[in-house]
C-alpha cells in the first residue's frame, strides 16, 4: 500500500513529480543536490555535523500550478520500475546481483532530474565487474568522479552490507555498501532521521531472505564521503520491492510456482488504489493485497474502501490477512 510521498503547496492541480514523457522519466526531488560549504572539518571516523545547503530565494507568488516534489525514495521506485526489476516472468529462475545492477545502471540512461539532467551524471551504482578487487577499484573510481566537485553530490545506489556507529562522534552512522570499500557517513542529523523513517530496514541489515538497499545523496569532504539524505527499501533476494515481510513471503511464494506478476509501484491509470501486487498469467489480472496492520484505524478504513472499490468495479482480488489466517491461501488458478 506504499506510493513514493510527494509535496507541494495546497495548490489545485499541481503536475506530479515523477513524469512520463514517452521513454523518459522526469523526477523532480526535494533533496539538494548542490550545497554551498562544508561547517567542519571531517575525517573518515568523524563525519561533520551538517553542511550549509544554497538557501532557496525567495519568490513572489505565482498563479501557476506548481509541480509536486518526490523523496529520494521516489527516484529509487522511478528506476527500479524503469528497470522492470518489479516485474517478473516465470521463465526467470534467478535474478543475479551483476544484472540487477546493470538493469538499473540502463534505466537512468532515460531519468532525468528536473532541469532535464540526465540521473546518470550524478549516478554511482555499485557494480560488480570481474572480480572483487576490480569492482571495488571501478565502483570507487566512480565515486571520486562524480564527487570531485565538492559542492555537487553523486546519487549512490547499493546494497547495505553492514552499519556501524562512529566511534568518535556520537549519533553518527557509517555504512558499508557492497562492493564499495569506502564507509558512506550519516552526520547525527541525517542519522537520526533516517532511523526516524526506516528503523525497521536499518534492523533488518544482513538477513539471508532478503536485501536492504540505499539511495543516498554524497558530497565528499576530503577524505570522507557524508550523506545528506538517504532512502531504503526492502526486496527480496530477486530485488522485488516488498513493503513488509509478508510481502516478502508472498513474492517468494510467486516466484517458487513460477507466477507472472508485478510489485505495483505507481498508480495505473484505470485503478483508484495501488495494490499490493498484480497478478498477470489469469484470464484477467488478478490485484492480490496484503493487509498485515490490525491496530491501525486509518489502516482499517483504508483495507475497506479498497476491498469495496474492488467489488464495485468487478476486480478480482486475492486477499491475505496474516494475523488472521496463518497459513498463505492458494493464488488464483494460472490459465
Amino acid at each position: 500500500m506504499y506510493e513514493p510521498p510527494e509535496t507541494g503547496g495546497p495548490t489545485a492541480k499541481q503536475k506530479p513529480a515523477i513524469q512520463y514523457e514517452g521513454d523518459t522519466v522526469n523526477v523532480k526531488l526535494q533533496t539538494r543536490l548542490t550545497r554551498s560549504s562544508f561547517t567542519t572539518t571531517q575525517s573518515d571516523d568523524q563525519p561533520v555535523a551538517e553542511d550549509k545547503p544554497n538557501l532557496p530565494r525567495s519568490k513572489a507568488p505565482s498563479l501557476k500550478p506548481g509541480r509536486a516534489s518526490t523523496r529520494i525514495v521516489g527516484l529509487f521506485h522511478a528506476l527500479i520500475q524503469k528497470a522492470q526489476l518489479n516485474d517478473w516472468q516465470p521463465q526467470q529462475t534467478e535474478r543475479p546481483f551483476a544484472a540487477s545492477t546493470r538493469a538499473l545502471e540502463k534505466a537512468a540512461q532515460t531519468v532525468t532530474l528536473e532541469k532535464q539532467q540526465p540521473v546518470a551524471e550524478r549516478l554511482v551504482i555499485t557494480l560488480w565487474e570481474r572480480n572483487l578487487e576490480h569492482s571495488q577499484a571501478i565502483n570507487l573510481a566512480a565515486l571520486q568522479t562524480r564527487t570531485a566537485n565538492p559542492q555537487q553530490a553523486a546519487i549512490v545506489v547499493g546494497e547495505i552490507m553492514a552499519c556501524r556507529n562512529s566511534a568518535k562522534v556520537e549519533g553518527s552512522l557509517g555504512l558499508k555498501l557492497k562492493l564499495l570499500n569506502v564507509p558512506l557517513w550519516l552526520p547525527r542529523p541525517v542519522a537520526r532521521k533516517a532511523i526516524n523513517s526506516f528503523g525497521q530496514l536499518f534492523g533488518e541489515i544482513g538477513k539471508p531472505d532478503r536485501r536492504i538497499l540505499a539511495i543516498a545523496v554524497v558530497f565528499r569532504d576530503k577524505t570522507s564521503f557524508v550523506v545528506s539524505d538517504i532512502g531504503l527499501i526492502r526486496t527480496n533476494r530477486q530485488f522485488i520491492p516488498v513493503d513488509s515481510s509478508y510481502e516478502l513471503q508472498v513474492a517468494d511464494k510467486l516466484i517458487a510456482e513460477r507466477r507472472e506478476f508485478s510489485k505495483s509501484l505507481k498508480l495505473d491509470d484505470e485503478l483508484r488504489y495501488l495494490p499490493d501486487f498484480l497478478l498477470h498469467d489469469c484470464q484477467v489480472p488478478w490485484v492480490l493485497e496484503v493487509f498485515g496492520i490490525t491496530n491501525d484505524d486509518k489502516y482499517q478504513v483504508h483495507k475497506l474502501e479498497k476491498l469495496q472499490y474492488y467489488r464495485e468495479h468487478g476486480i478480482p482480488c486475492w486477499q491475505w490477512a496474516p494475523v488472521v489466517d496463518k497459513v498463505m491461501p492458494d493464488f488464483p488458478v494460472k490459465t
